[in-house]
């Protein structure tokens, strides 16, 4: 059985089967991944770069890599890893340029000539 956020990246749904597939592969992970998106905690600051307001810590996924404890001490997908790559899946046009710092980039711009 292929990867669910394979599948969800090829556009499957992202319904109560495919939370449960999620759960099956990542268990406690892909559960709190899971809550994660449902609380809308997964910001996208750049185009490869999430700001995850997890509890009482921001931890940060940038590119394949996080922030948090528990990447540092596994190297492997962590709840915020999993929870950036379920909302990019259904947000496939995270792609264009359209986010807060950019935007803020070009009234700063606008405004004062530079960056």
């Amino acid at each position: 059985m292929r990867d669910p956020l394979e599948d969800l990246d090829l556009g499957a749904p992202y319904d109560d089967r495919m939370k449960k597939r999620i759960i099956q592969k990542y268990k406690g992970r892909g559960r709190r991944a899971i809550s994660m998106v449902s609380k809308g905690v997964v910001v996208r600051e750049t185009q490869d770069h999430y700001i995850i307001h997890d509890d009482s810590f921001d931890h940060r996924v940038i590119e394949d890599t996080c922030t948090c404890q528990d990447y540092m001490q596994t190297g492997g997908p962590c709840a915020h890893m999993i929870a950036v790559a379920i909302v990019e899946a259904m947000n496939p046009n995270f792609d264009s340029y359209d986010t807060e710092i950019e935007a803020w980039n070009a009234y700063y711009f606008e405004m004062f000539g530079r960056k």
